[in-house]
Order: structure tokens, then sequence, then C-alpha cells
């Protein structure tokens, strides 16, 4: 396969972060191996806001099923708004999302049956991350993303000096612990959770071959999207390959462009356009020219990983589904929010069939 860089790809995971991790046992915010509800670890001081991060002792192991430490409330604020559903349109009250916690790290999921949003904060990005449970074992618990955001930004994202986060989930209870630490001050804020209603949907995205990869910098996507007509319906998504030149056997790049296209609106169609040889293309993969349509309130939701982005890799398999995935910027290793969505034409089939079902 032709390329422009092959050393960008490998800055993006071969595995899509929205498949749900092959465990053997799981849980919805309990277990059978969970600890009994106890009180904040008693090491927190408020000497310093330093004091939030230790080493977790064998005491804290028994107390707790996951114990994280995160040295920036405005990074862990950033990467929930990546997620955050809250708009105009969806009260803060709705704004509800999967929160998976495993030995690997966290995810929080946001979706409805065509469409999916993931963070995925693995637990290296932690400066230290306890989960004291069986292996393979997953809690699973629904946590209201405007209220964390809140949480993070009122008592430690706006700080002058950084605050530093410590989330504690017990196991049994329905709270989650976020205590935040700044200038000899720890605030401690219990977040009400509930048990999950379903469980993470695997869209098989891997499962069918990858037609188009592309790898560019953020603000080449964001100019892009400047020029959309955001009150159409629907976007079209789409890569058009150039043809070659016959004996040109120096030209090794694949020439083609990554087209957006609005045509449900009053002012008619409107296309623009980013060739694989622009600058800010860091990676050109397609076998075919591709196209696919796509609501347009799906492509807003992704958008809001854009801000807070280095790069995006954009992939489409054979079915038509849609990959977004947003590397964000000041994590190491690199935190990756990843939107996968079918095409309208799937949904409208998913409708057909359940129309024509008995109830």
């Amino acid at each position: 396969m032709l390329q422009n860089n092959r050393s960008a790809l490998q800055q993006f995971p071969d595995e899509h972060i929205g498949v749900p991790l092959s465990l053997n046992s799981s849980a919805s915010g309990s277990s059978s191996h969970a600890p009994q509800q106890n009180p904040l670890p008693s090491q927190i001081s408020q000497a310093s806001n330093r004091s939030l991060v230790y080493h977790a002792s064998q005491q804290d192991r028994s107390k707790y099923i996951m114990v994280a430490d995160i040295a920036s409330a405005k990074i862990f604020a950033n990467i929930m708004q990546c997620i955050n559903p809250s708009d105009i349109k969806k009260k803060r009250e709705q704004a509800w999302a999967i929160c998976e916690i495993v030995e690997e790290g966290i995810k929080f999921y946001i979706q409805d049956r065509t469409f999916q949003g993931v963070a995925a904060m693995k637990s290296g990005i932690f400066q230290n991350y306890l989960f004291s449970a069986p292996k393979d074992t997953k809690y699973q618990f629904e946590i209201n993303v405007s209220v964390l955001i809140d949480c993070l930004i009122l008592y430690g994202a706006n700080a002058s000096q950084g605050t530093i986060v410590k989330l504690c989930y017990p196991g049994v209870d329905n709270t989650l612990s976020l205590l935040l630490g700044e200038e000899r001050v720890v605030t401690d804020c219990n977040i009400k959770i509930r048990k999950c209603e379903l469980d993470p949907i695997d869209f098989k995205f891997k499962e069918h071959p990858i037609g188009t990869k592309i790898i560019l910098k953020s603000e080449i996507l964001t100019d892009a999207l400047a020029e959309i007509d955001w009150l159409s319906k629907t976007l079209e998504i789409g890569v058009e390959l150039e043809e070659q030149a016959e004996g040109n056997q120096e030209d090794t790049l694949q020439r083609g462009k990554l087209f957006f296209k609005t045509s449900d609106n009053v002012i008619g169609s409107l296309e623009v356009s980013v060739k694989s040889t622009s600058e800010g293309v860091q990676a050109f993969e397609c076998q075919a020219t591709q196209v696919g349509l796509y609501k347009l309130s799906h492509i807003q939701q992704a958008m809001k990983a854009l801000n807070h982005a280095e790069k995006v890799c954009i992939r489409m398999n054979n079915q038509g589904t849609l990959s977004m995935q947003f590397a964000i910027r000041a994590t190491e290793p690199v935190t990756y929010v990843e939107y996968l969505m079918l095409p309208v034409d799937a949904e409208v089939e998913m409708e057909e069939d359940d129309n024509s079902s008995f109830q």
C-alpha cells in the first residue's frame, strides 16, 4: 500500500479503542469480589496539594477497587469534554456516559445504536493506578459527564497552580469519589453513579476490511469543516483517487482528496476538499474511491474532540462505518478519543427491520 509517511501511521493504535476488552467476567457497578464501603484514604492530608499522590498501602488495596492519580485536573476535564454529550438540544441531566474500569485503565462511552464515542485512559497516563480486583474483572456504571466536568473546572481546572486529582471507586457504593488538591486545600466531591442499563456496543469495525486511512493535523480538519453548512442534516464524507500517470514510476505517493459535502440545504450543495499532497496530511491510504453519508449531528459531537487534539486519524471500512480517532494533547502515553458512526442508509435499514418485526 502506498503512503506518505509510514512513521505517522504508527502513532495511532492498530486496534481501535471502541471495542470493549475481551474479559472473562464482568460486573455492573459491583462484583462478588468487591470490598465493603469504607471512608476515603486516611493518608490524604490538607498540608499540601502534593499529598494527594502517594503509593497505595496494603490497607488501601483492601478498601478500594480502583484508585487513580491524575497530575492535572485541566487535562482530565479536557478529555471529558471530548465526549460530553450535553449541548443546547440535550440537557446536562441527560449527559450520562458508561464508565468501564479494568486492569488496563478506564474507558468512558457515549452511544446510541448507530453511534459511539470512547475516551480511553490507559493506566500508564496516571501517576499511580491501583486496580484491586481479580484479573479479567470488569466494573461498569453510568456517570453524568457534565457533573464530572463541573467538579473538575469549579474546583481544579481553572486554578493557577496545578491541581492533582484522585479517583476512588469502592465498588459497592453508588458514588465515585473525586478528590482535588491545590494550595493546601483538598476538595472531596462524591458524584452519584447508577447501574448500567446497556453494555458498550461492539460495532465490529475491524472485522471488515479497512478501505481508507488518513492521518492529518487537527488544524487541517478544523479549517475544512469551518466551511461546511452546519444547518444541513447530513454530511457526505469520501475519498477520491486520482489516476496516476503511466510511466511515472518515481511518483510513489497516492494522490487523491478527502472531501466533505452537504446538499440538503437551501443554498444547494457545498463541497470542501483536502488534497493528499496538502501540508499537514501525514498519511493517505486508499484502496478505491469511497463515499458515505452520515448524520451531521454525529459529526458535530465528534468535533468536540477536535479542539483538544493534535492529530486525527480518519478510517472507513468496506461497510461504510466511519472511525474518527483523535490523539489528545498533553498526555503521555497519548490518550485517544474515538468516534464510530454508521452511515445513514444502515440506520434506515435498522429502522425498517424494527418496523417489520412482530411486537
